[in-house]
């Protein structure tokens, strides 16, 4: 699964096909009564960034190849099932007679996907790769929002032998882990189809829906449990919660180092990098040179990213918000839903100057950050009440996802050519996404588009490329590739990155 921007996104060209709700799906969908369950903790931030933004778009897509040119109406009746299967796919946000937002859904059997549009004429028949792109994110700006139904899409672009099949979500909807089985189960009831056979799925939550809070697991280890009310383990959730804030003075974390932004303005356009880090077989010696240090190649990833912001000039100690999933029981290991809650870690590297030396800090500092994993957001917020002081911008935080490991199936990913998808919107702070595939370790990085976020990041991620690299090799990290001082921190910069 390749992680991009969808502006860096390059399709291949064909003949589009875009699917569409039948009629009596968006009638039945109109006639829906109200659910009882409100919306969760993730929807609420997330309808309330929507009507902070309004001109900022967030929705995730998957895009994946398939071998042969699939017929038009299989791809409705595939995606038909493929969405019958989810509830949060069959269920939607509006609002209600109290102009309260509220959940409504549509029984399975009437929920049905239709071909609305193929191209036709010179114009549509074969669309370069920039009208493709175009239309597809047209497509997903319309659909994909969170008060729209449904508030997702599908498209495919077809070819003399293969196709492209993109599937785009509000972000209420879906994560990063449920881009990738969506093109896991697309592919196998798109073969099963067209060859005439029964898919063979696992079996998904069933009633258990994307906004229900699930508790998270730690990676790797036992379940984390939901804590008691008034118990010990609540306790410990919200001390560590209050202590990170007041480390702030009530505030989430944002980047550390200068990014030529306006404190009190808009927040500027974003601007994307990705890169690969290291190949498959560094990213493994990687690995195994932090568990040699009883560590992982997240806390890994977690002591790089100190290091370079460290070397950087930033202070210490390190603090941003860790996303975490809280898929714990199999069948939401294959659900498509929003399954994820966040935990605040801060990180103090001490005298530690190599990555494998600043492993120890990484780990306590990721163990002391699940603490919180098993209090529900939506009840963490609550809690914290007035000590959590609202600053309306973008959080900095670190989100790594290891795709080699989601199976739809059990068996190894099959998706051809798989890509994740994200809108280019606007933020004022930095946000990284580690990726582990086949091919290796990749991160995608989005930050401000100024001049003095440009030259800063660059060092920033040069600085995280070097200390992975380093403690692959076993070789000593070498100086940095961008030498030369950061800007001072100041006001607005308004010069673009590529100035």
């Amino acid at each position: 699964m390749h992680v991009l921007t969808v502006d860096d996104y390059r399709p291949p060209p064909g003949r589009l096909v875009v699917l569409a709700p039948t009629a009596a799906t968006v009638a039945a969908a109109a006639g829906a009564r109200a659910a009882g369950e409100p919306p969760g903790a993730n929807e609420r931030f997330h309808l309330a960034s929507a009507l902070h933004r309004p001109q900022a778009r967030n929705w995730l897509a998957c895009a994946f190849d398939l071998p042969f040119r699939a017929d038009p109406a299989v791809l409705a009746a595939g995606f038909t099932r493929f969405a019958r299967r989810h509830p949060t796919l069959r269920s939607g946000l509006r609002t209600g007679p109290d102009d309260r937002v509220e959940r409504f859904a549509v029984p399975a059997d009437s929920l049905a996907f239709t071909v609305a549009e193929v191209g036709a004429g010179e114009e549509q028949d074969h669309l370069d790769h920039h009208g493709v792109r175009e239309r597809l994110t047209a497509l997903l700006d319309r659909a994909c929002r969170p008060l729209a139904w449904p508030s997702y899409a599908c498209a495919a672009v077809l070819r003399e032998a293969s196709t492209t099949v993109v599937c785009g979500f509000d972000h209420c909807h879906a994560d990063a882990h449920s881009l990738a089985i969506a093109a896991e189960e697309l592919t196998e009831i798109l073969d099963a189809l067209t060859r005439g056979r029964m898919p063979r799925l696992a079996p998904t939550a069933g009633q258990a829906s994307s906004h229900r809070t699930v508790h998270p697991p730690e990676p790797g280890h036992h379940t984390v449990h939901p804590p008691e009310p008034g118990g010990p383990a609540r306790a410990r959730a919200l001390d560590v919660w209050e202590q990170f804030l007041a480390e702030g003075d009530g505030a989430l974390p944002s980047f550390p180092l200068p990014l030529g932004t306006d404190p009190g303005g808009s927040a500027p356009p974003q601007r994307s990098d990705h890169r690969r880090l290291l190949d498959a077989a560094g990213t493994a010696a990687l690995e195994h040179r932090c568990r040699q240090a009883d560590g992982t190649l997240f806390t890994g990833l977690l002591a790089a990213t100190a290091l370079a912001v460290r070397a950087a000039g930033a202070p210490a100690p390190l603090r941003l918000l860790v996303p975490l999933h809280t898929r714990h029981r199999p069948q939401t290991a294959r659900s498509i839903g929003w399954f994820t809650t966040v935990a605040p870690l801060t990180l103090d590297l001490g005298g530690a100057g190599t990555l494998t030396a600043a492993l120890p800090a990484a780990r306590a500092a990721f163990r002391r950050s699940r603490e919180t994993a098993g209090l529900p957001l939506g009840e963490t917020v609550a809690a914290l009440g007035d000590r959590l002081r609202p600053t309306g911008g973008d959080v900095f935080m670190l989100s790594h996802l290891d795709y080699r490991t989601v199976s739809t199936t059990g068996e190894p990913p099959r998706a051809r050519n798989p890509h994740h998808l994200s809108r280019a919107s606007v933020t004022d702070t930095v946000q990284l996404w580690f990726s582990r595939t086949r091919d290796g370790l990749f991160l995608r990085t989005r930050h401000p588009d100024t001049g003095t976020a440009g030259r800063t990041v660059a060092r920033f991620l040069d600085g995280i490329h070097r200390h992975l690299t380093g403690a692959a090799t076993g070789l000593p990290v070498p100086g940095p590739l961008l030498p030369g001082p950061l800007l001072p921190a100041g006001g607005a910069d308004g010069g673009r990155a590529d100035a």
